[in-house]
């Protein structure tokens, strides 16, 4: 093809669409992006070689299931849009975090608690709605999937058999633009990356008040998420540890990378892939990570040889010593840096355009 690939980028977003820029960024792609809203009407124009679609929203799947797209379809899968499935109900939370969800739905309502104690006892209902059959329904019209990690993808085709081609690549993370990439200096302790149950504060906090911990801060972030929940995380935190700063509002980004920058020690208790830019920030800044030895991400991270430790009932906690952290920073950029995913999504537009 003599003339630029035209792509279609559908993504809403906007603090993503750095991500995406920085990724599609080849000077032989000529990148459009629109609101899943606007989809409809850019993809009628019929000029695209291949649309990409960031995140299955309900007006994007609409759109798959509604209009005849000629071009193939890319979808990028980040999680949360699929794992919100019946099958996965549930699936990702550890027995105290499963306690707190059905608790907490009977605090919003005696309807909530019922409708979530039913999909506690039968998850597979979750996808008698008619969204889910929809979202369901949308995977037939894409021809590639682009998890995360690549074990995201296992996860999917095993328990819903989806037909798509998988192909593995990760958005390229803005702070591998900086000459300098920041390193650590304090010996904080961040855990989780919001107020969603999946990073089971419960099990982790219940962990760290037993360890050998004196003078560390420990540093939550809740600012987005779930608020009820956010207010249980902090209640409970605040009862149960020493020093601990539970961030409940949107800082500015300079103060948040402040706050990041003096932790030295980072916990991720994910069952599932979740915060990987996060991740990814830790592991080039010299942080230690400790994460559930399950998680996609960490079987990704081990098998690309990355220094991080396991969460478990007696966590000994410690810094990296100056050789992790080199090695880290090194792999960091070979894995998940600019040449290594520029390489990545050529091979992804050349196979999408044989298809």
């Amino acid at each position: 093809m003599d003339r630029k690939t035209r792509i279609l980028h559908v993504i809403d977003d906007k603090k993503f669409l750095v991500y995406c820029e920085r990724t599609f960024s080849l000077s032989d792609l000529e990148n459009t992006y629109c609101s899943a809203k606007d989809f409809k009407k850019y993809i009628t124009e019929n000029i695209f070689d291949i649309v990409v679609v960031h995140y299955l929203t309900e007006e994007s799947i609409t759109v798959l299931n509604s209009v005849n797209i000629r071009p193939p379809v890319i979808w990028f899968f980040w999680g949360s849009d699929a794992f919100c499935l019946g099958r996965f109900y549930n699936r990702f939370l550890l027995p105290k975090t499963k306690y707190i969800r059905l608790k907490l739905s009977f605090k919003k309502g005696i309807l909530n608690g019922l409708v979530n104690t039913i999909k506690l006892i039968l998850p597979t209902l979750v996808d008698r709605r008619q969204y889910y059959q929809e979202l369901i329904k949308s995977f037939e019209k894409v021809a590639i999937v682009v998890p995360i990690v690549p074990d995201d993808f296992k996860l999917l085709y095993d328990n819903y058999c989806i037909k798509s081609t998988p192909f593995h690549l990760s958005y390229i993370n803005p702070v591998f633009d900086l000459k300098n990439p920041f390193d650590i200096q304090g010996d904080d302790i961040l855990v989780g990356n919001s107020a969603s149950l999946s990073n089971n504060h419960i099990e982790i906090i219940d962990i760290l008040s037993k360890a050998n911990i004196y003078n560390n801060r420990i540093v939550i972030p809740l600012s987005y998420g779930d608020k009820v929940y956010a207010s249980y995380v902090e209640r409970y935190a605040k009862k149960k540890l020493r020093n601990v700063c539970c961030l409940t509002n949107f800082l500015p980004f300079s103060e948040y990378q402040n706050i990041i920058e003096s932790c030295s020690i980072i916990i991720m208790n994910h069952l599932r892939q979740q915060a990987l830019g996060n991740i990814v920030q830790a592991l080039l800044s010299g942080a230690h990570l400790y994460m559930q030895p399950s998680s996609t991400v960490s079987k990704y991270l081990k098998e690309n040889n990355f220094y991080f430790s396991n969460v478990n009932s007696n966590l000994i906690l410690r810094p990296l010593t100056a050789d992790e952290r080199k090695v880290n920073r090194d792999r960091c950029i070979e894995v998940f840096g600019k040449e290594t995913q520029h390489a990545k999504v050529a091979q992804l537009i050349q196979k999408a355009l044989q298809l």
